[in-house]
């Protein structure tokens, strides 16, 4: 009995290590693509595919389907999953330093979903192997006596528990490179169980090998720090180096080692970076910082002022009203509630946001406490730690205005929050003669259909809403107000703290979205997501 519980086991690791591979190599590309649901799609249809031609090779690879076998190829595949991401950063930066200029771009962008894919196919090929040799021996053994039911039974169960652990349930966000070296570890977990399983099957001398991802996982842990910094530098300052020669490469690591360390946070919904004044400086920018979410910039410190001031207060002198119960959705940086502090009549703010670390951020990391004005600390806003869409089709409350600060529709998660039904939900929450403003793209030059205008201004029209605006020049946003009154600044009554910069970025924007072309079949739906292009 225990020795089918053994082996068991077994089976349920050897799974849950091989699905939580592919949605780590999934994860770290997403850095490269930038299109969330091609990245997943790609990814997981040549990692099925690598391990279906891993699984039928078996057969001729592995002449002894034994124990010893399986206790091999684990300790292999361990030793691979802890190198994984390093080879991944390693190969990344070697390419956009050296060769990128070349390559016309291979390793950015859609087609760097493909280029990539050579990590997930090695993996895929070599956890192939693992079923196919564990039901030989769950066939051929008396002690581990399992059929192939129940050996893909629990090989399911372990894969369920694999994309639990990458969904962040079991435990806190891990950086990328130390989620490769746990996961190792879990396979080794697995061979150190087979050999303790099938003792006399396995060369004492094998039993040594363990010893190699043990001192593996010591040195990757050691050198993830500078390693991620080096591919971090490397990604947001994007040098480029003509000449490949040991020279070069000292020059390069010399340079990189004079530079401030970008700040990563990892948290269950997103990634967060944040490059220092140094980092921007030497990268030939003027900027106190700027705070990136999932590698796409958000705002600079030159910047967070025109953005957050035109939304608040160029929406407030759009429509002549000043609201006295608010809802920010997203936000979680606090800038919006800092402006919003600064408006007298403002009685009541209730904000949504998903994600509790950027809050956490918001209210004690020392950037986001000077620019916020630790705007978190005084009280005034009730915060809610949830979906925003969840939380507008439950709420029974009723809003002057809402404003709306999510990230761009580049994921189907965040599509959804673009959707007619999330529009239609959103007009039950507001009052008579209340208005709405999220921030998006109203200027393209590409020749792509639907443009974002195209999508945003269909998907408005078919929730209902008319009287719909553009404004901001440098950023810009839509106003969609319940009121029939046209839209129009003035500027007489503009507060006379506003900054120069957000003076010069309030324009009503009209005639470009006059030229939006706007069709039912460019509607944003939840059950017919649209493609957002934004270039």
């Amino acid at each position: 009995m225990p020795h089918k519980l053994l082996f068991k086991t077994i089976v349920i690791l050897v799974s849950f290590c091989g699905i939580s591979y592919q949605f780590l190599i999934n994860r770290v590309l997403i850095q490269f693509s930038q299109n969330e649901i091609l990245n997943q799609s790609v990814t997981l249809g040549f990692y099925l595919l690598a391990m279906g031609i891993g699984a039928a090779a078996a057969d001729r690879v592995f002449k002894n389907k034994n124990a010893q076998t399986v206790y091999l190829l684990e300790i292999g595949i361990s030793i691979l999953g802890m190198v994984l991401v390093p080879l991944i950063y390693s190969l990344h930066i070697f390419i956009n330093i050296f060769i990128a200029n070349k390559t016309l771009g291979l390793f950015y962008g859609p087609q760097a979903v493909f280029t990539m894919q050579i990590f997930t196919v090695i993996v895929g090929l070599i956890t192939g192997f693992e079923l196919p040799l564990l039901m030989s021996i769950g066939q051929n053994s008396v002690r581990f006596k399992a059929s192939n039911a129940s050996i893909l039974a629990f090989s399911y169960f372990g894969s369920l528990a694999g994309a639990l652990y990458s969904a962040g349930i079991f435990l806190p966000s891990l950086d990328f490179l130390s989620q490769g070296v746990l996961i190792g570890l879990m396979t080794l977990l697995a061979a150190t169980l087979v050999a303790v399983m099938a003792i006399d099957q396995i060369k004492k001398i094998y039993c040594l090998l363990v010893l190699i991802p043990i001192a593996l996982s010591s040195f990757v842990i050691q050198v993830t720090p500078k390693l991620e910094q080096l591919f971090l530098k490397n990604y947001y300052m994007n040098m480029k180096v003509f000449e490949i020669s040991p020279n070069s490469f000292e020059t390069v690591l010399k340079f990189f080692s004079t530079v401030d360390d970008v700040e990563r946070y990892m948290t269950p919904y997103q990634v967060v970076d944040i490059t220092p004044r140094d980092f921007m400086t030497r990268s030939g920018k003027n900027s106190n910082f700027i705070f990136f979410l999932n590698n796409q910039v958000q705002f600079g410190g030159d910047e967070y002022l025109r953005y957050h001031e035109t939304m608040v207060h160029g929406a407030i002198n759009l429509t002549g009203k000043i609201p006295k119960n608010v809802l920010v959705l997203g936000g979680g940086d606090g800038l919006i509630l800092t402006e919003l502090r600064r408006v007298l009549g403002v009685e009541s703010i209730i904000q949504v946001e998903l994600d509790p670390h950027i809050i956490e951020l918001a209210t004690y990391h020392p950037i986001f406490k000077a620019i916020n004005q630790s705007v978190y600390q005084d009280g005034k806003a009730k915060v809610y730690y949830q979906d925003a869409f969840s939380y507008i089709r439950k709420t029974q409350e009723k809003f002057d205005a809402v404003f709306i600060d999510f990230p761009f529709p580049t994921s189907y998660d965040l599509s959804k929050l673009y959707s007619v039904e999330f529009y239609r939900s959103l007009r039950k929450v507001l009052n008579d003669d209340a208005y709405f403003v999220f921030d998006a793209p109203v200027f393209d030059k590409t020749e792509y259909r639907p443009k974002p205008k195209d999508i945003f201004a269909s998907t408005l029209r078919a929730s209902g809403f008319q009287n719909i605006s553009a404004f901001g020049l440098a950023e810009s946003f839509y106003i969609v107000s319940l009121g029939k009154k046209s839209l129009q600044f003035d500027y007489d009554r503009l507060p006379p703290w506003m900054s120069n910069q957000t003076i010069i970025n309030l324009a009503v924007l009209n005639e470009s979205l006059d030229e939006a072309e706007v069709s039912e079949a460019y509607v944003n739906s939840i059950f017919k997501p649209q493609k957002f292009v934004f270039k």
